[in-house]
């Protein structure tokens, strides 16, 4: 039987839902994608556990009991093995078959140690800190774990963080992406010429989703799905 995804993120208090917070309705979207294999044995991982606010050194040291959008997914992938990664520290949320690392998606060694634990994918969702730089390497990072035919998800695209301005330049991710299904190529300084050369050669599409639900930036681009080839 087929569940209510916007319900089931409304109910754990989840903004990809039409109720919460900025309610940014992802839900549908996702619902739309993923209820193919709603009902499989399958391993997806999701940066970025809970609403923080843009100050990492309040992050850093935040202990969380609850993860909103990992309880969404536990009701709604019922077979799925779930990874939560996260630079405050949610080793207090237990369900079954949760596993959290914690870890900085701005690390490139945490990222590599995130990589080297987690099994192939078949879904990732980045919802970490929005920072341009953040997203770009751990797409660079962590786009080969995803299997093939599988989905990497970069959430709030659309989202200005003032972080941006310490980290190293990148362009901001929606115009790299943009640039990539324009030009097929990928240029950044948080991702090498190897790992840009592997994710174009091993991406069968790229979806921009723009909405202009929650009211922030009239039909902005608010989340990019790049899938897999299989």
């Amino acid at each position: 039987m087929s569940l209510n995804l916007a319900q089931l993120a409304n109910e754990a208090g989840s903004d990809k839902g039409d109720a919460v917070f900025h309610a940014h309705d992802y839900a549908r979207l996702y619902a739309f994608l993923f209820e193919q294999f709603r009902e499989r044995e399958f391993a997806m991982l999701e940066i970025g556990l809970k609403r923080g606010g843009l100050d990492e050194s309040k992050l850093r040291g935040r202990v969380e009991q609850e993860a909103p959008s990992i309880a969404m997914w536990r009701k709604y992938f019922p077979r799925a093995k779930i990874w939560g990664f996260d630079i405050s520290d949610f080793s207090a949320v237990k369900m079954e078959g949760f596993t959290f690392i914690q870890g900085d998606a701005g690390s490139a060694q945490s990222l590599t140690k995130l990589h080297d634990a987690l099994p192939p994918l078949r879904l990732l969702i980045d919802d970490g800190s929005h920072a341009s730089y953040h997203q770009q390497l751990t797409l660079a990072h962590l786009f080969n774990r995803v299997a093939p035919g599988g989905f990497f998800v970069i959430e709030d695209i659309h989202v200005f963080n003032p972080m941006d301005a310490d980290l190293p330049k990148v362009p901001r991710t929606i115009s790299l992406l943009e640039q990539f299904l324009r030009t097929g190529k990928l240029e950044s300084a948080a991702i090498s010429p190897e790992q840009a050369r592997f994710i174009e050669a091993n991406t069968a599409q790229v979806f921009i989703h723009r909405s202009d639900k929650g009211g922030v930036n009239y039909w902005a681009p608010k989340m990019a799905v790049l899938q897999r080839k299989g």
